[in-house]
């Protein structure tokens, strides 16, 4: 299971959520395990998104050099099970407004996301074009 939780922020800094992992193993979930600096930052990261297959992520970030008030990043899993580097979904889908809530279909055709308090879809091509 994969989570966002500010478990590991400063009490006084509410807003660093960070993305997690915990495994389920004989019926229980494991210690959450904080994904790489690849991944997160002393920023907010929320709204993730997994690949059924877990190959990547898709997330919110309101991170620095971003185009609006929180944008959408996706990050590949590597061989190695490491993540690579989080990268802007780019101006095609982030915008000045706060996209979240990232959302692939069953049949993996169709990217949904929220932005200005309504939602959106592209083609999911758009997230193999970004590896």
């Amino acid at each position: 299971m994969f989570f966002s939780s500010s478990i590991n922020a400063p009490e006084d800094n509410t807003d660093d959520l960070d993305i997690y992992y915990s495994e389920w193993i004989h019926g229980e979930f494991q210690q959450p395990v904080r994904l790489s600096d690849a991944i997160n930052t002393e920023n907010y990261e929320a709204d993730v998104f997994v690949a059924p297959d877990e190959s990547y992520l898709i997330f919110c970030s309101t991170r620095p050099g971003g185009q609006g008030r929180g944008d959408l990043y996706v990050s590949f899993r590597n061989e190695d099970d490491t993540w690579t580097e989080a990268k802007s979904m780019g101006d095609k889908i982030n915008t000045r407004n706060h996209e979240l809530c990232p959302f692939v279909s069953s049949d993996g055709q169709y990217f949904f996301y929220s932005s200005n308090e309504d939602i959106y879809w592209v083609d999911a091509a758009i997230i193999d074009e970004l590896r």
